[in-house]
């Protein structure tokens, strides 16, 4: 009620006859006693009274307000506290939902409404004070457990990945594999070996991150892929352009060189019979039999494979288009690529054997693979070139352990390190 009014009120009832008897000064309370009485100082009188038994006060005198004590201790507990959940929105709750918004900005120097309205959130949720209680996280996966191992197994399988020796994933650190054919080559022989595994959709989201890398050029991986995979092709396209002066001529067999350089490293692979527990199967092209290859056939050969031939027509070709002094450098690159042929099916071979090891693998045993990495050279900051060819540095072997988890096809791989003094690649091995 605002002053004009007030002095309205007092106005209208002194012309009503009543009298004023108010005990105590208007500085120590607003409120005001007024009577319409004959004897008027009977009223005063008993007023007067019980002001001094204490009893017209809203608080005894001997009360001591605690009030301000409260407020106090609220705002130090806040300013002691952090902000969040677990901070100064804990400690605010118990107050947000008893007291308005000015109050509470008030009394603890709260600027922002936002923080007031957390904390009023907070006590709905928790309670006023209360710890905050965390969410269980719950994880679904709408794909079985066997459907999972079948990916499992296709994605360690090293016919199709190559794993790093050295590179983990940061977030699950776990070893980086590199893709040795696209995704959706992979998905293609993935959808005809598990016909009744995971969809399309579920095979691509597996791949996504950065565990699962598809390079094409994997030069350095392996020394010998590196040399004669892939510098031996760029050092007979340069011979090919250096010595064959016909333009139309030279980009055929640039041409015929790309596919047998895909062939032989992709295709080649995918022709060799080799069952899932590691044992051969005669092949009716001599190419791609591997009972031939090892002395042990007892079958015949009724042909032979077209592109593996192109490996062979190409230089009776050149050698036709070329003079006979540069028979020699052909004859070479010929051995060099019939060596990565070899070396090719020696990996196949060896790769599929050491799946079906894994196979046999249970709870109870371990699968170790031990193999030199590289060698280290100490380098200081003046050095002759003889000090520098006769260093011998130090060699990295390193040991993979594979053990297979409890009622799972999940392999758990471990990788450890081994230098050793001795500069040879046969220095450290165990059977």
């Amino acid at each position: 009620m605002n002053s004009c009014a007030f002095c309205a009120w007092k106005s209208m009832l002194r012309h009503m006859g009543c009298v004023e008897i108010t005990p105590y000064n208007k500085d120590q309370s607003e409120f005001e006693f007024w009577t319409r009485s004959v004897n008027s100082e009977k009223d005063r009188e008993m007023l007067q009274i019980l002001h001094d038994l204490d009893f017209l006060h809203p608080a005894p005198r001997k009360f001591c307000d605690q009030t301000g004590t409260l407020w106090n201790c609220i705002h130090e507990s806040l300013n002691a506290n952090k902000r969040g959940q677990d901070g100064k929105s804990r400690i605010l709750s118990i107050v947000a939902e008893q007291f308005p918004y000015c109050e509470i900005k008030k009394n603890l120097n709260i600027s922002s409404s936002d923080t007031i309205n957390e904390a009023r959130k907070y006590a709905r949720i928790h309670g006023p004070g209360a710890k905050c209680v965390e969410k269980p996280i719950f994880t679904r996966t709408t794909i079985s457990h066997e459907k999972l191992d079948q990916l499992q197994q296709f994605l360690d399988d090293k016919n199709n990945v190559i794993m790093s020796s050295y590179k983990t994933e940061t977030k699950t650190r776990l070893p980086v594999k590199y893709l040795k054919y696209t995704k959706e080559s992979l998905w293609e022989k993935f959808s005809y070996q598990f016909p009744d595994g995971v969809k399309r959709t579920s095979f691509m989201m597996f791949l996504q991150g950065k565990q699962y890398i598809y390079q094409e050029n994997l030069d350095g991986l392996c020394s010998i892929c590196s040399r004669y995979g892939y510098e031996i092709f760029v050092e007979m396209k340069n011979f090919i352009e250096k010595n064959i002066q016909n333009n139309n001529l030279q980009k055929d067999y640039i041409n015929k060189l790309e596919h047998l350089r895909r062939y032989l490293k992709k295709s080649y692979e995918q022709e060799l019979e080799i069952a899932v527990n590691g044992t051969v199967a005669h092949n009716a092209c001599i190419s791609h039999c591997l009972p031939y290859a090892f002395g042990t056939y007892t079958e015949s050969h009724s042909h032979e494979c077209v592109k593996c031939g192109q490996l062979f027509a190409i230089f009776y070709q050149l050698k036709n288009d070329t003079p006979i002094t540069l028979h020699n450098e052909l004859e070479e690159y010929q051995e060099h690529l019939l060596y990565y042929l070899a070396h090719q099916t020696r990996k196949v071979y060896l790769n599929t054997q050491f799946n079906a090891n894994l196979l046999e693998l249970d709870e109870k045993g371990a699968l170790i693979v031990m193999d030199y990495k590289m060698k280290v050279l100490p380098k200081s900051a003046r050095e002759t070139k003889e000090q520098f060819f006769g260093k011998k540095g130090w060699t990295l072997h390193s040991v993979l352990v594979y053990t297979r988890k409890e009622d799972s096809f999940e392999l758990d791989i471990q990788a450890h390190d081994h230098w050793s003094n001795d500069p040879r690649q046969d220095a450290w091995f165990a059977a």
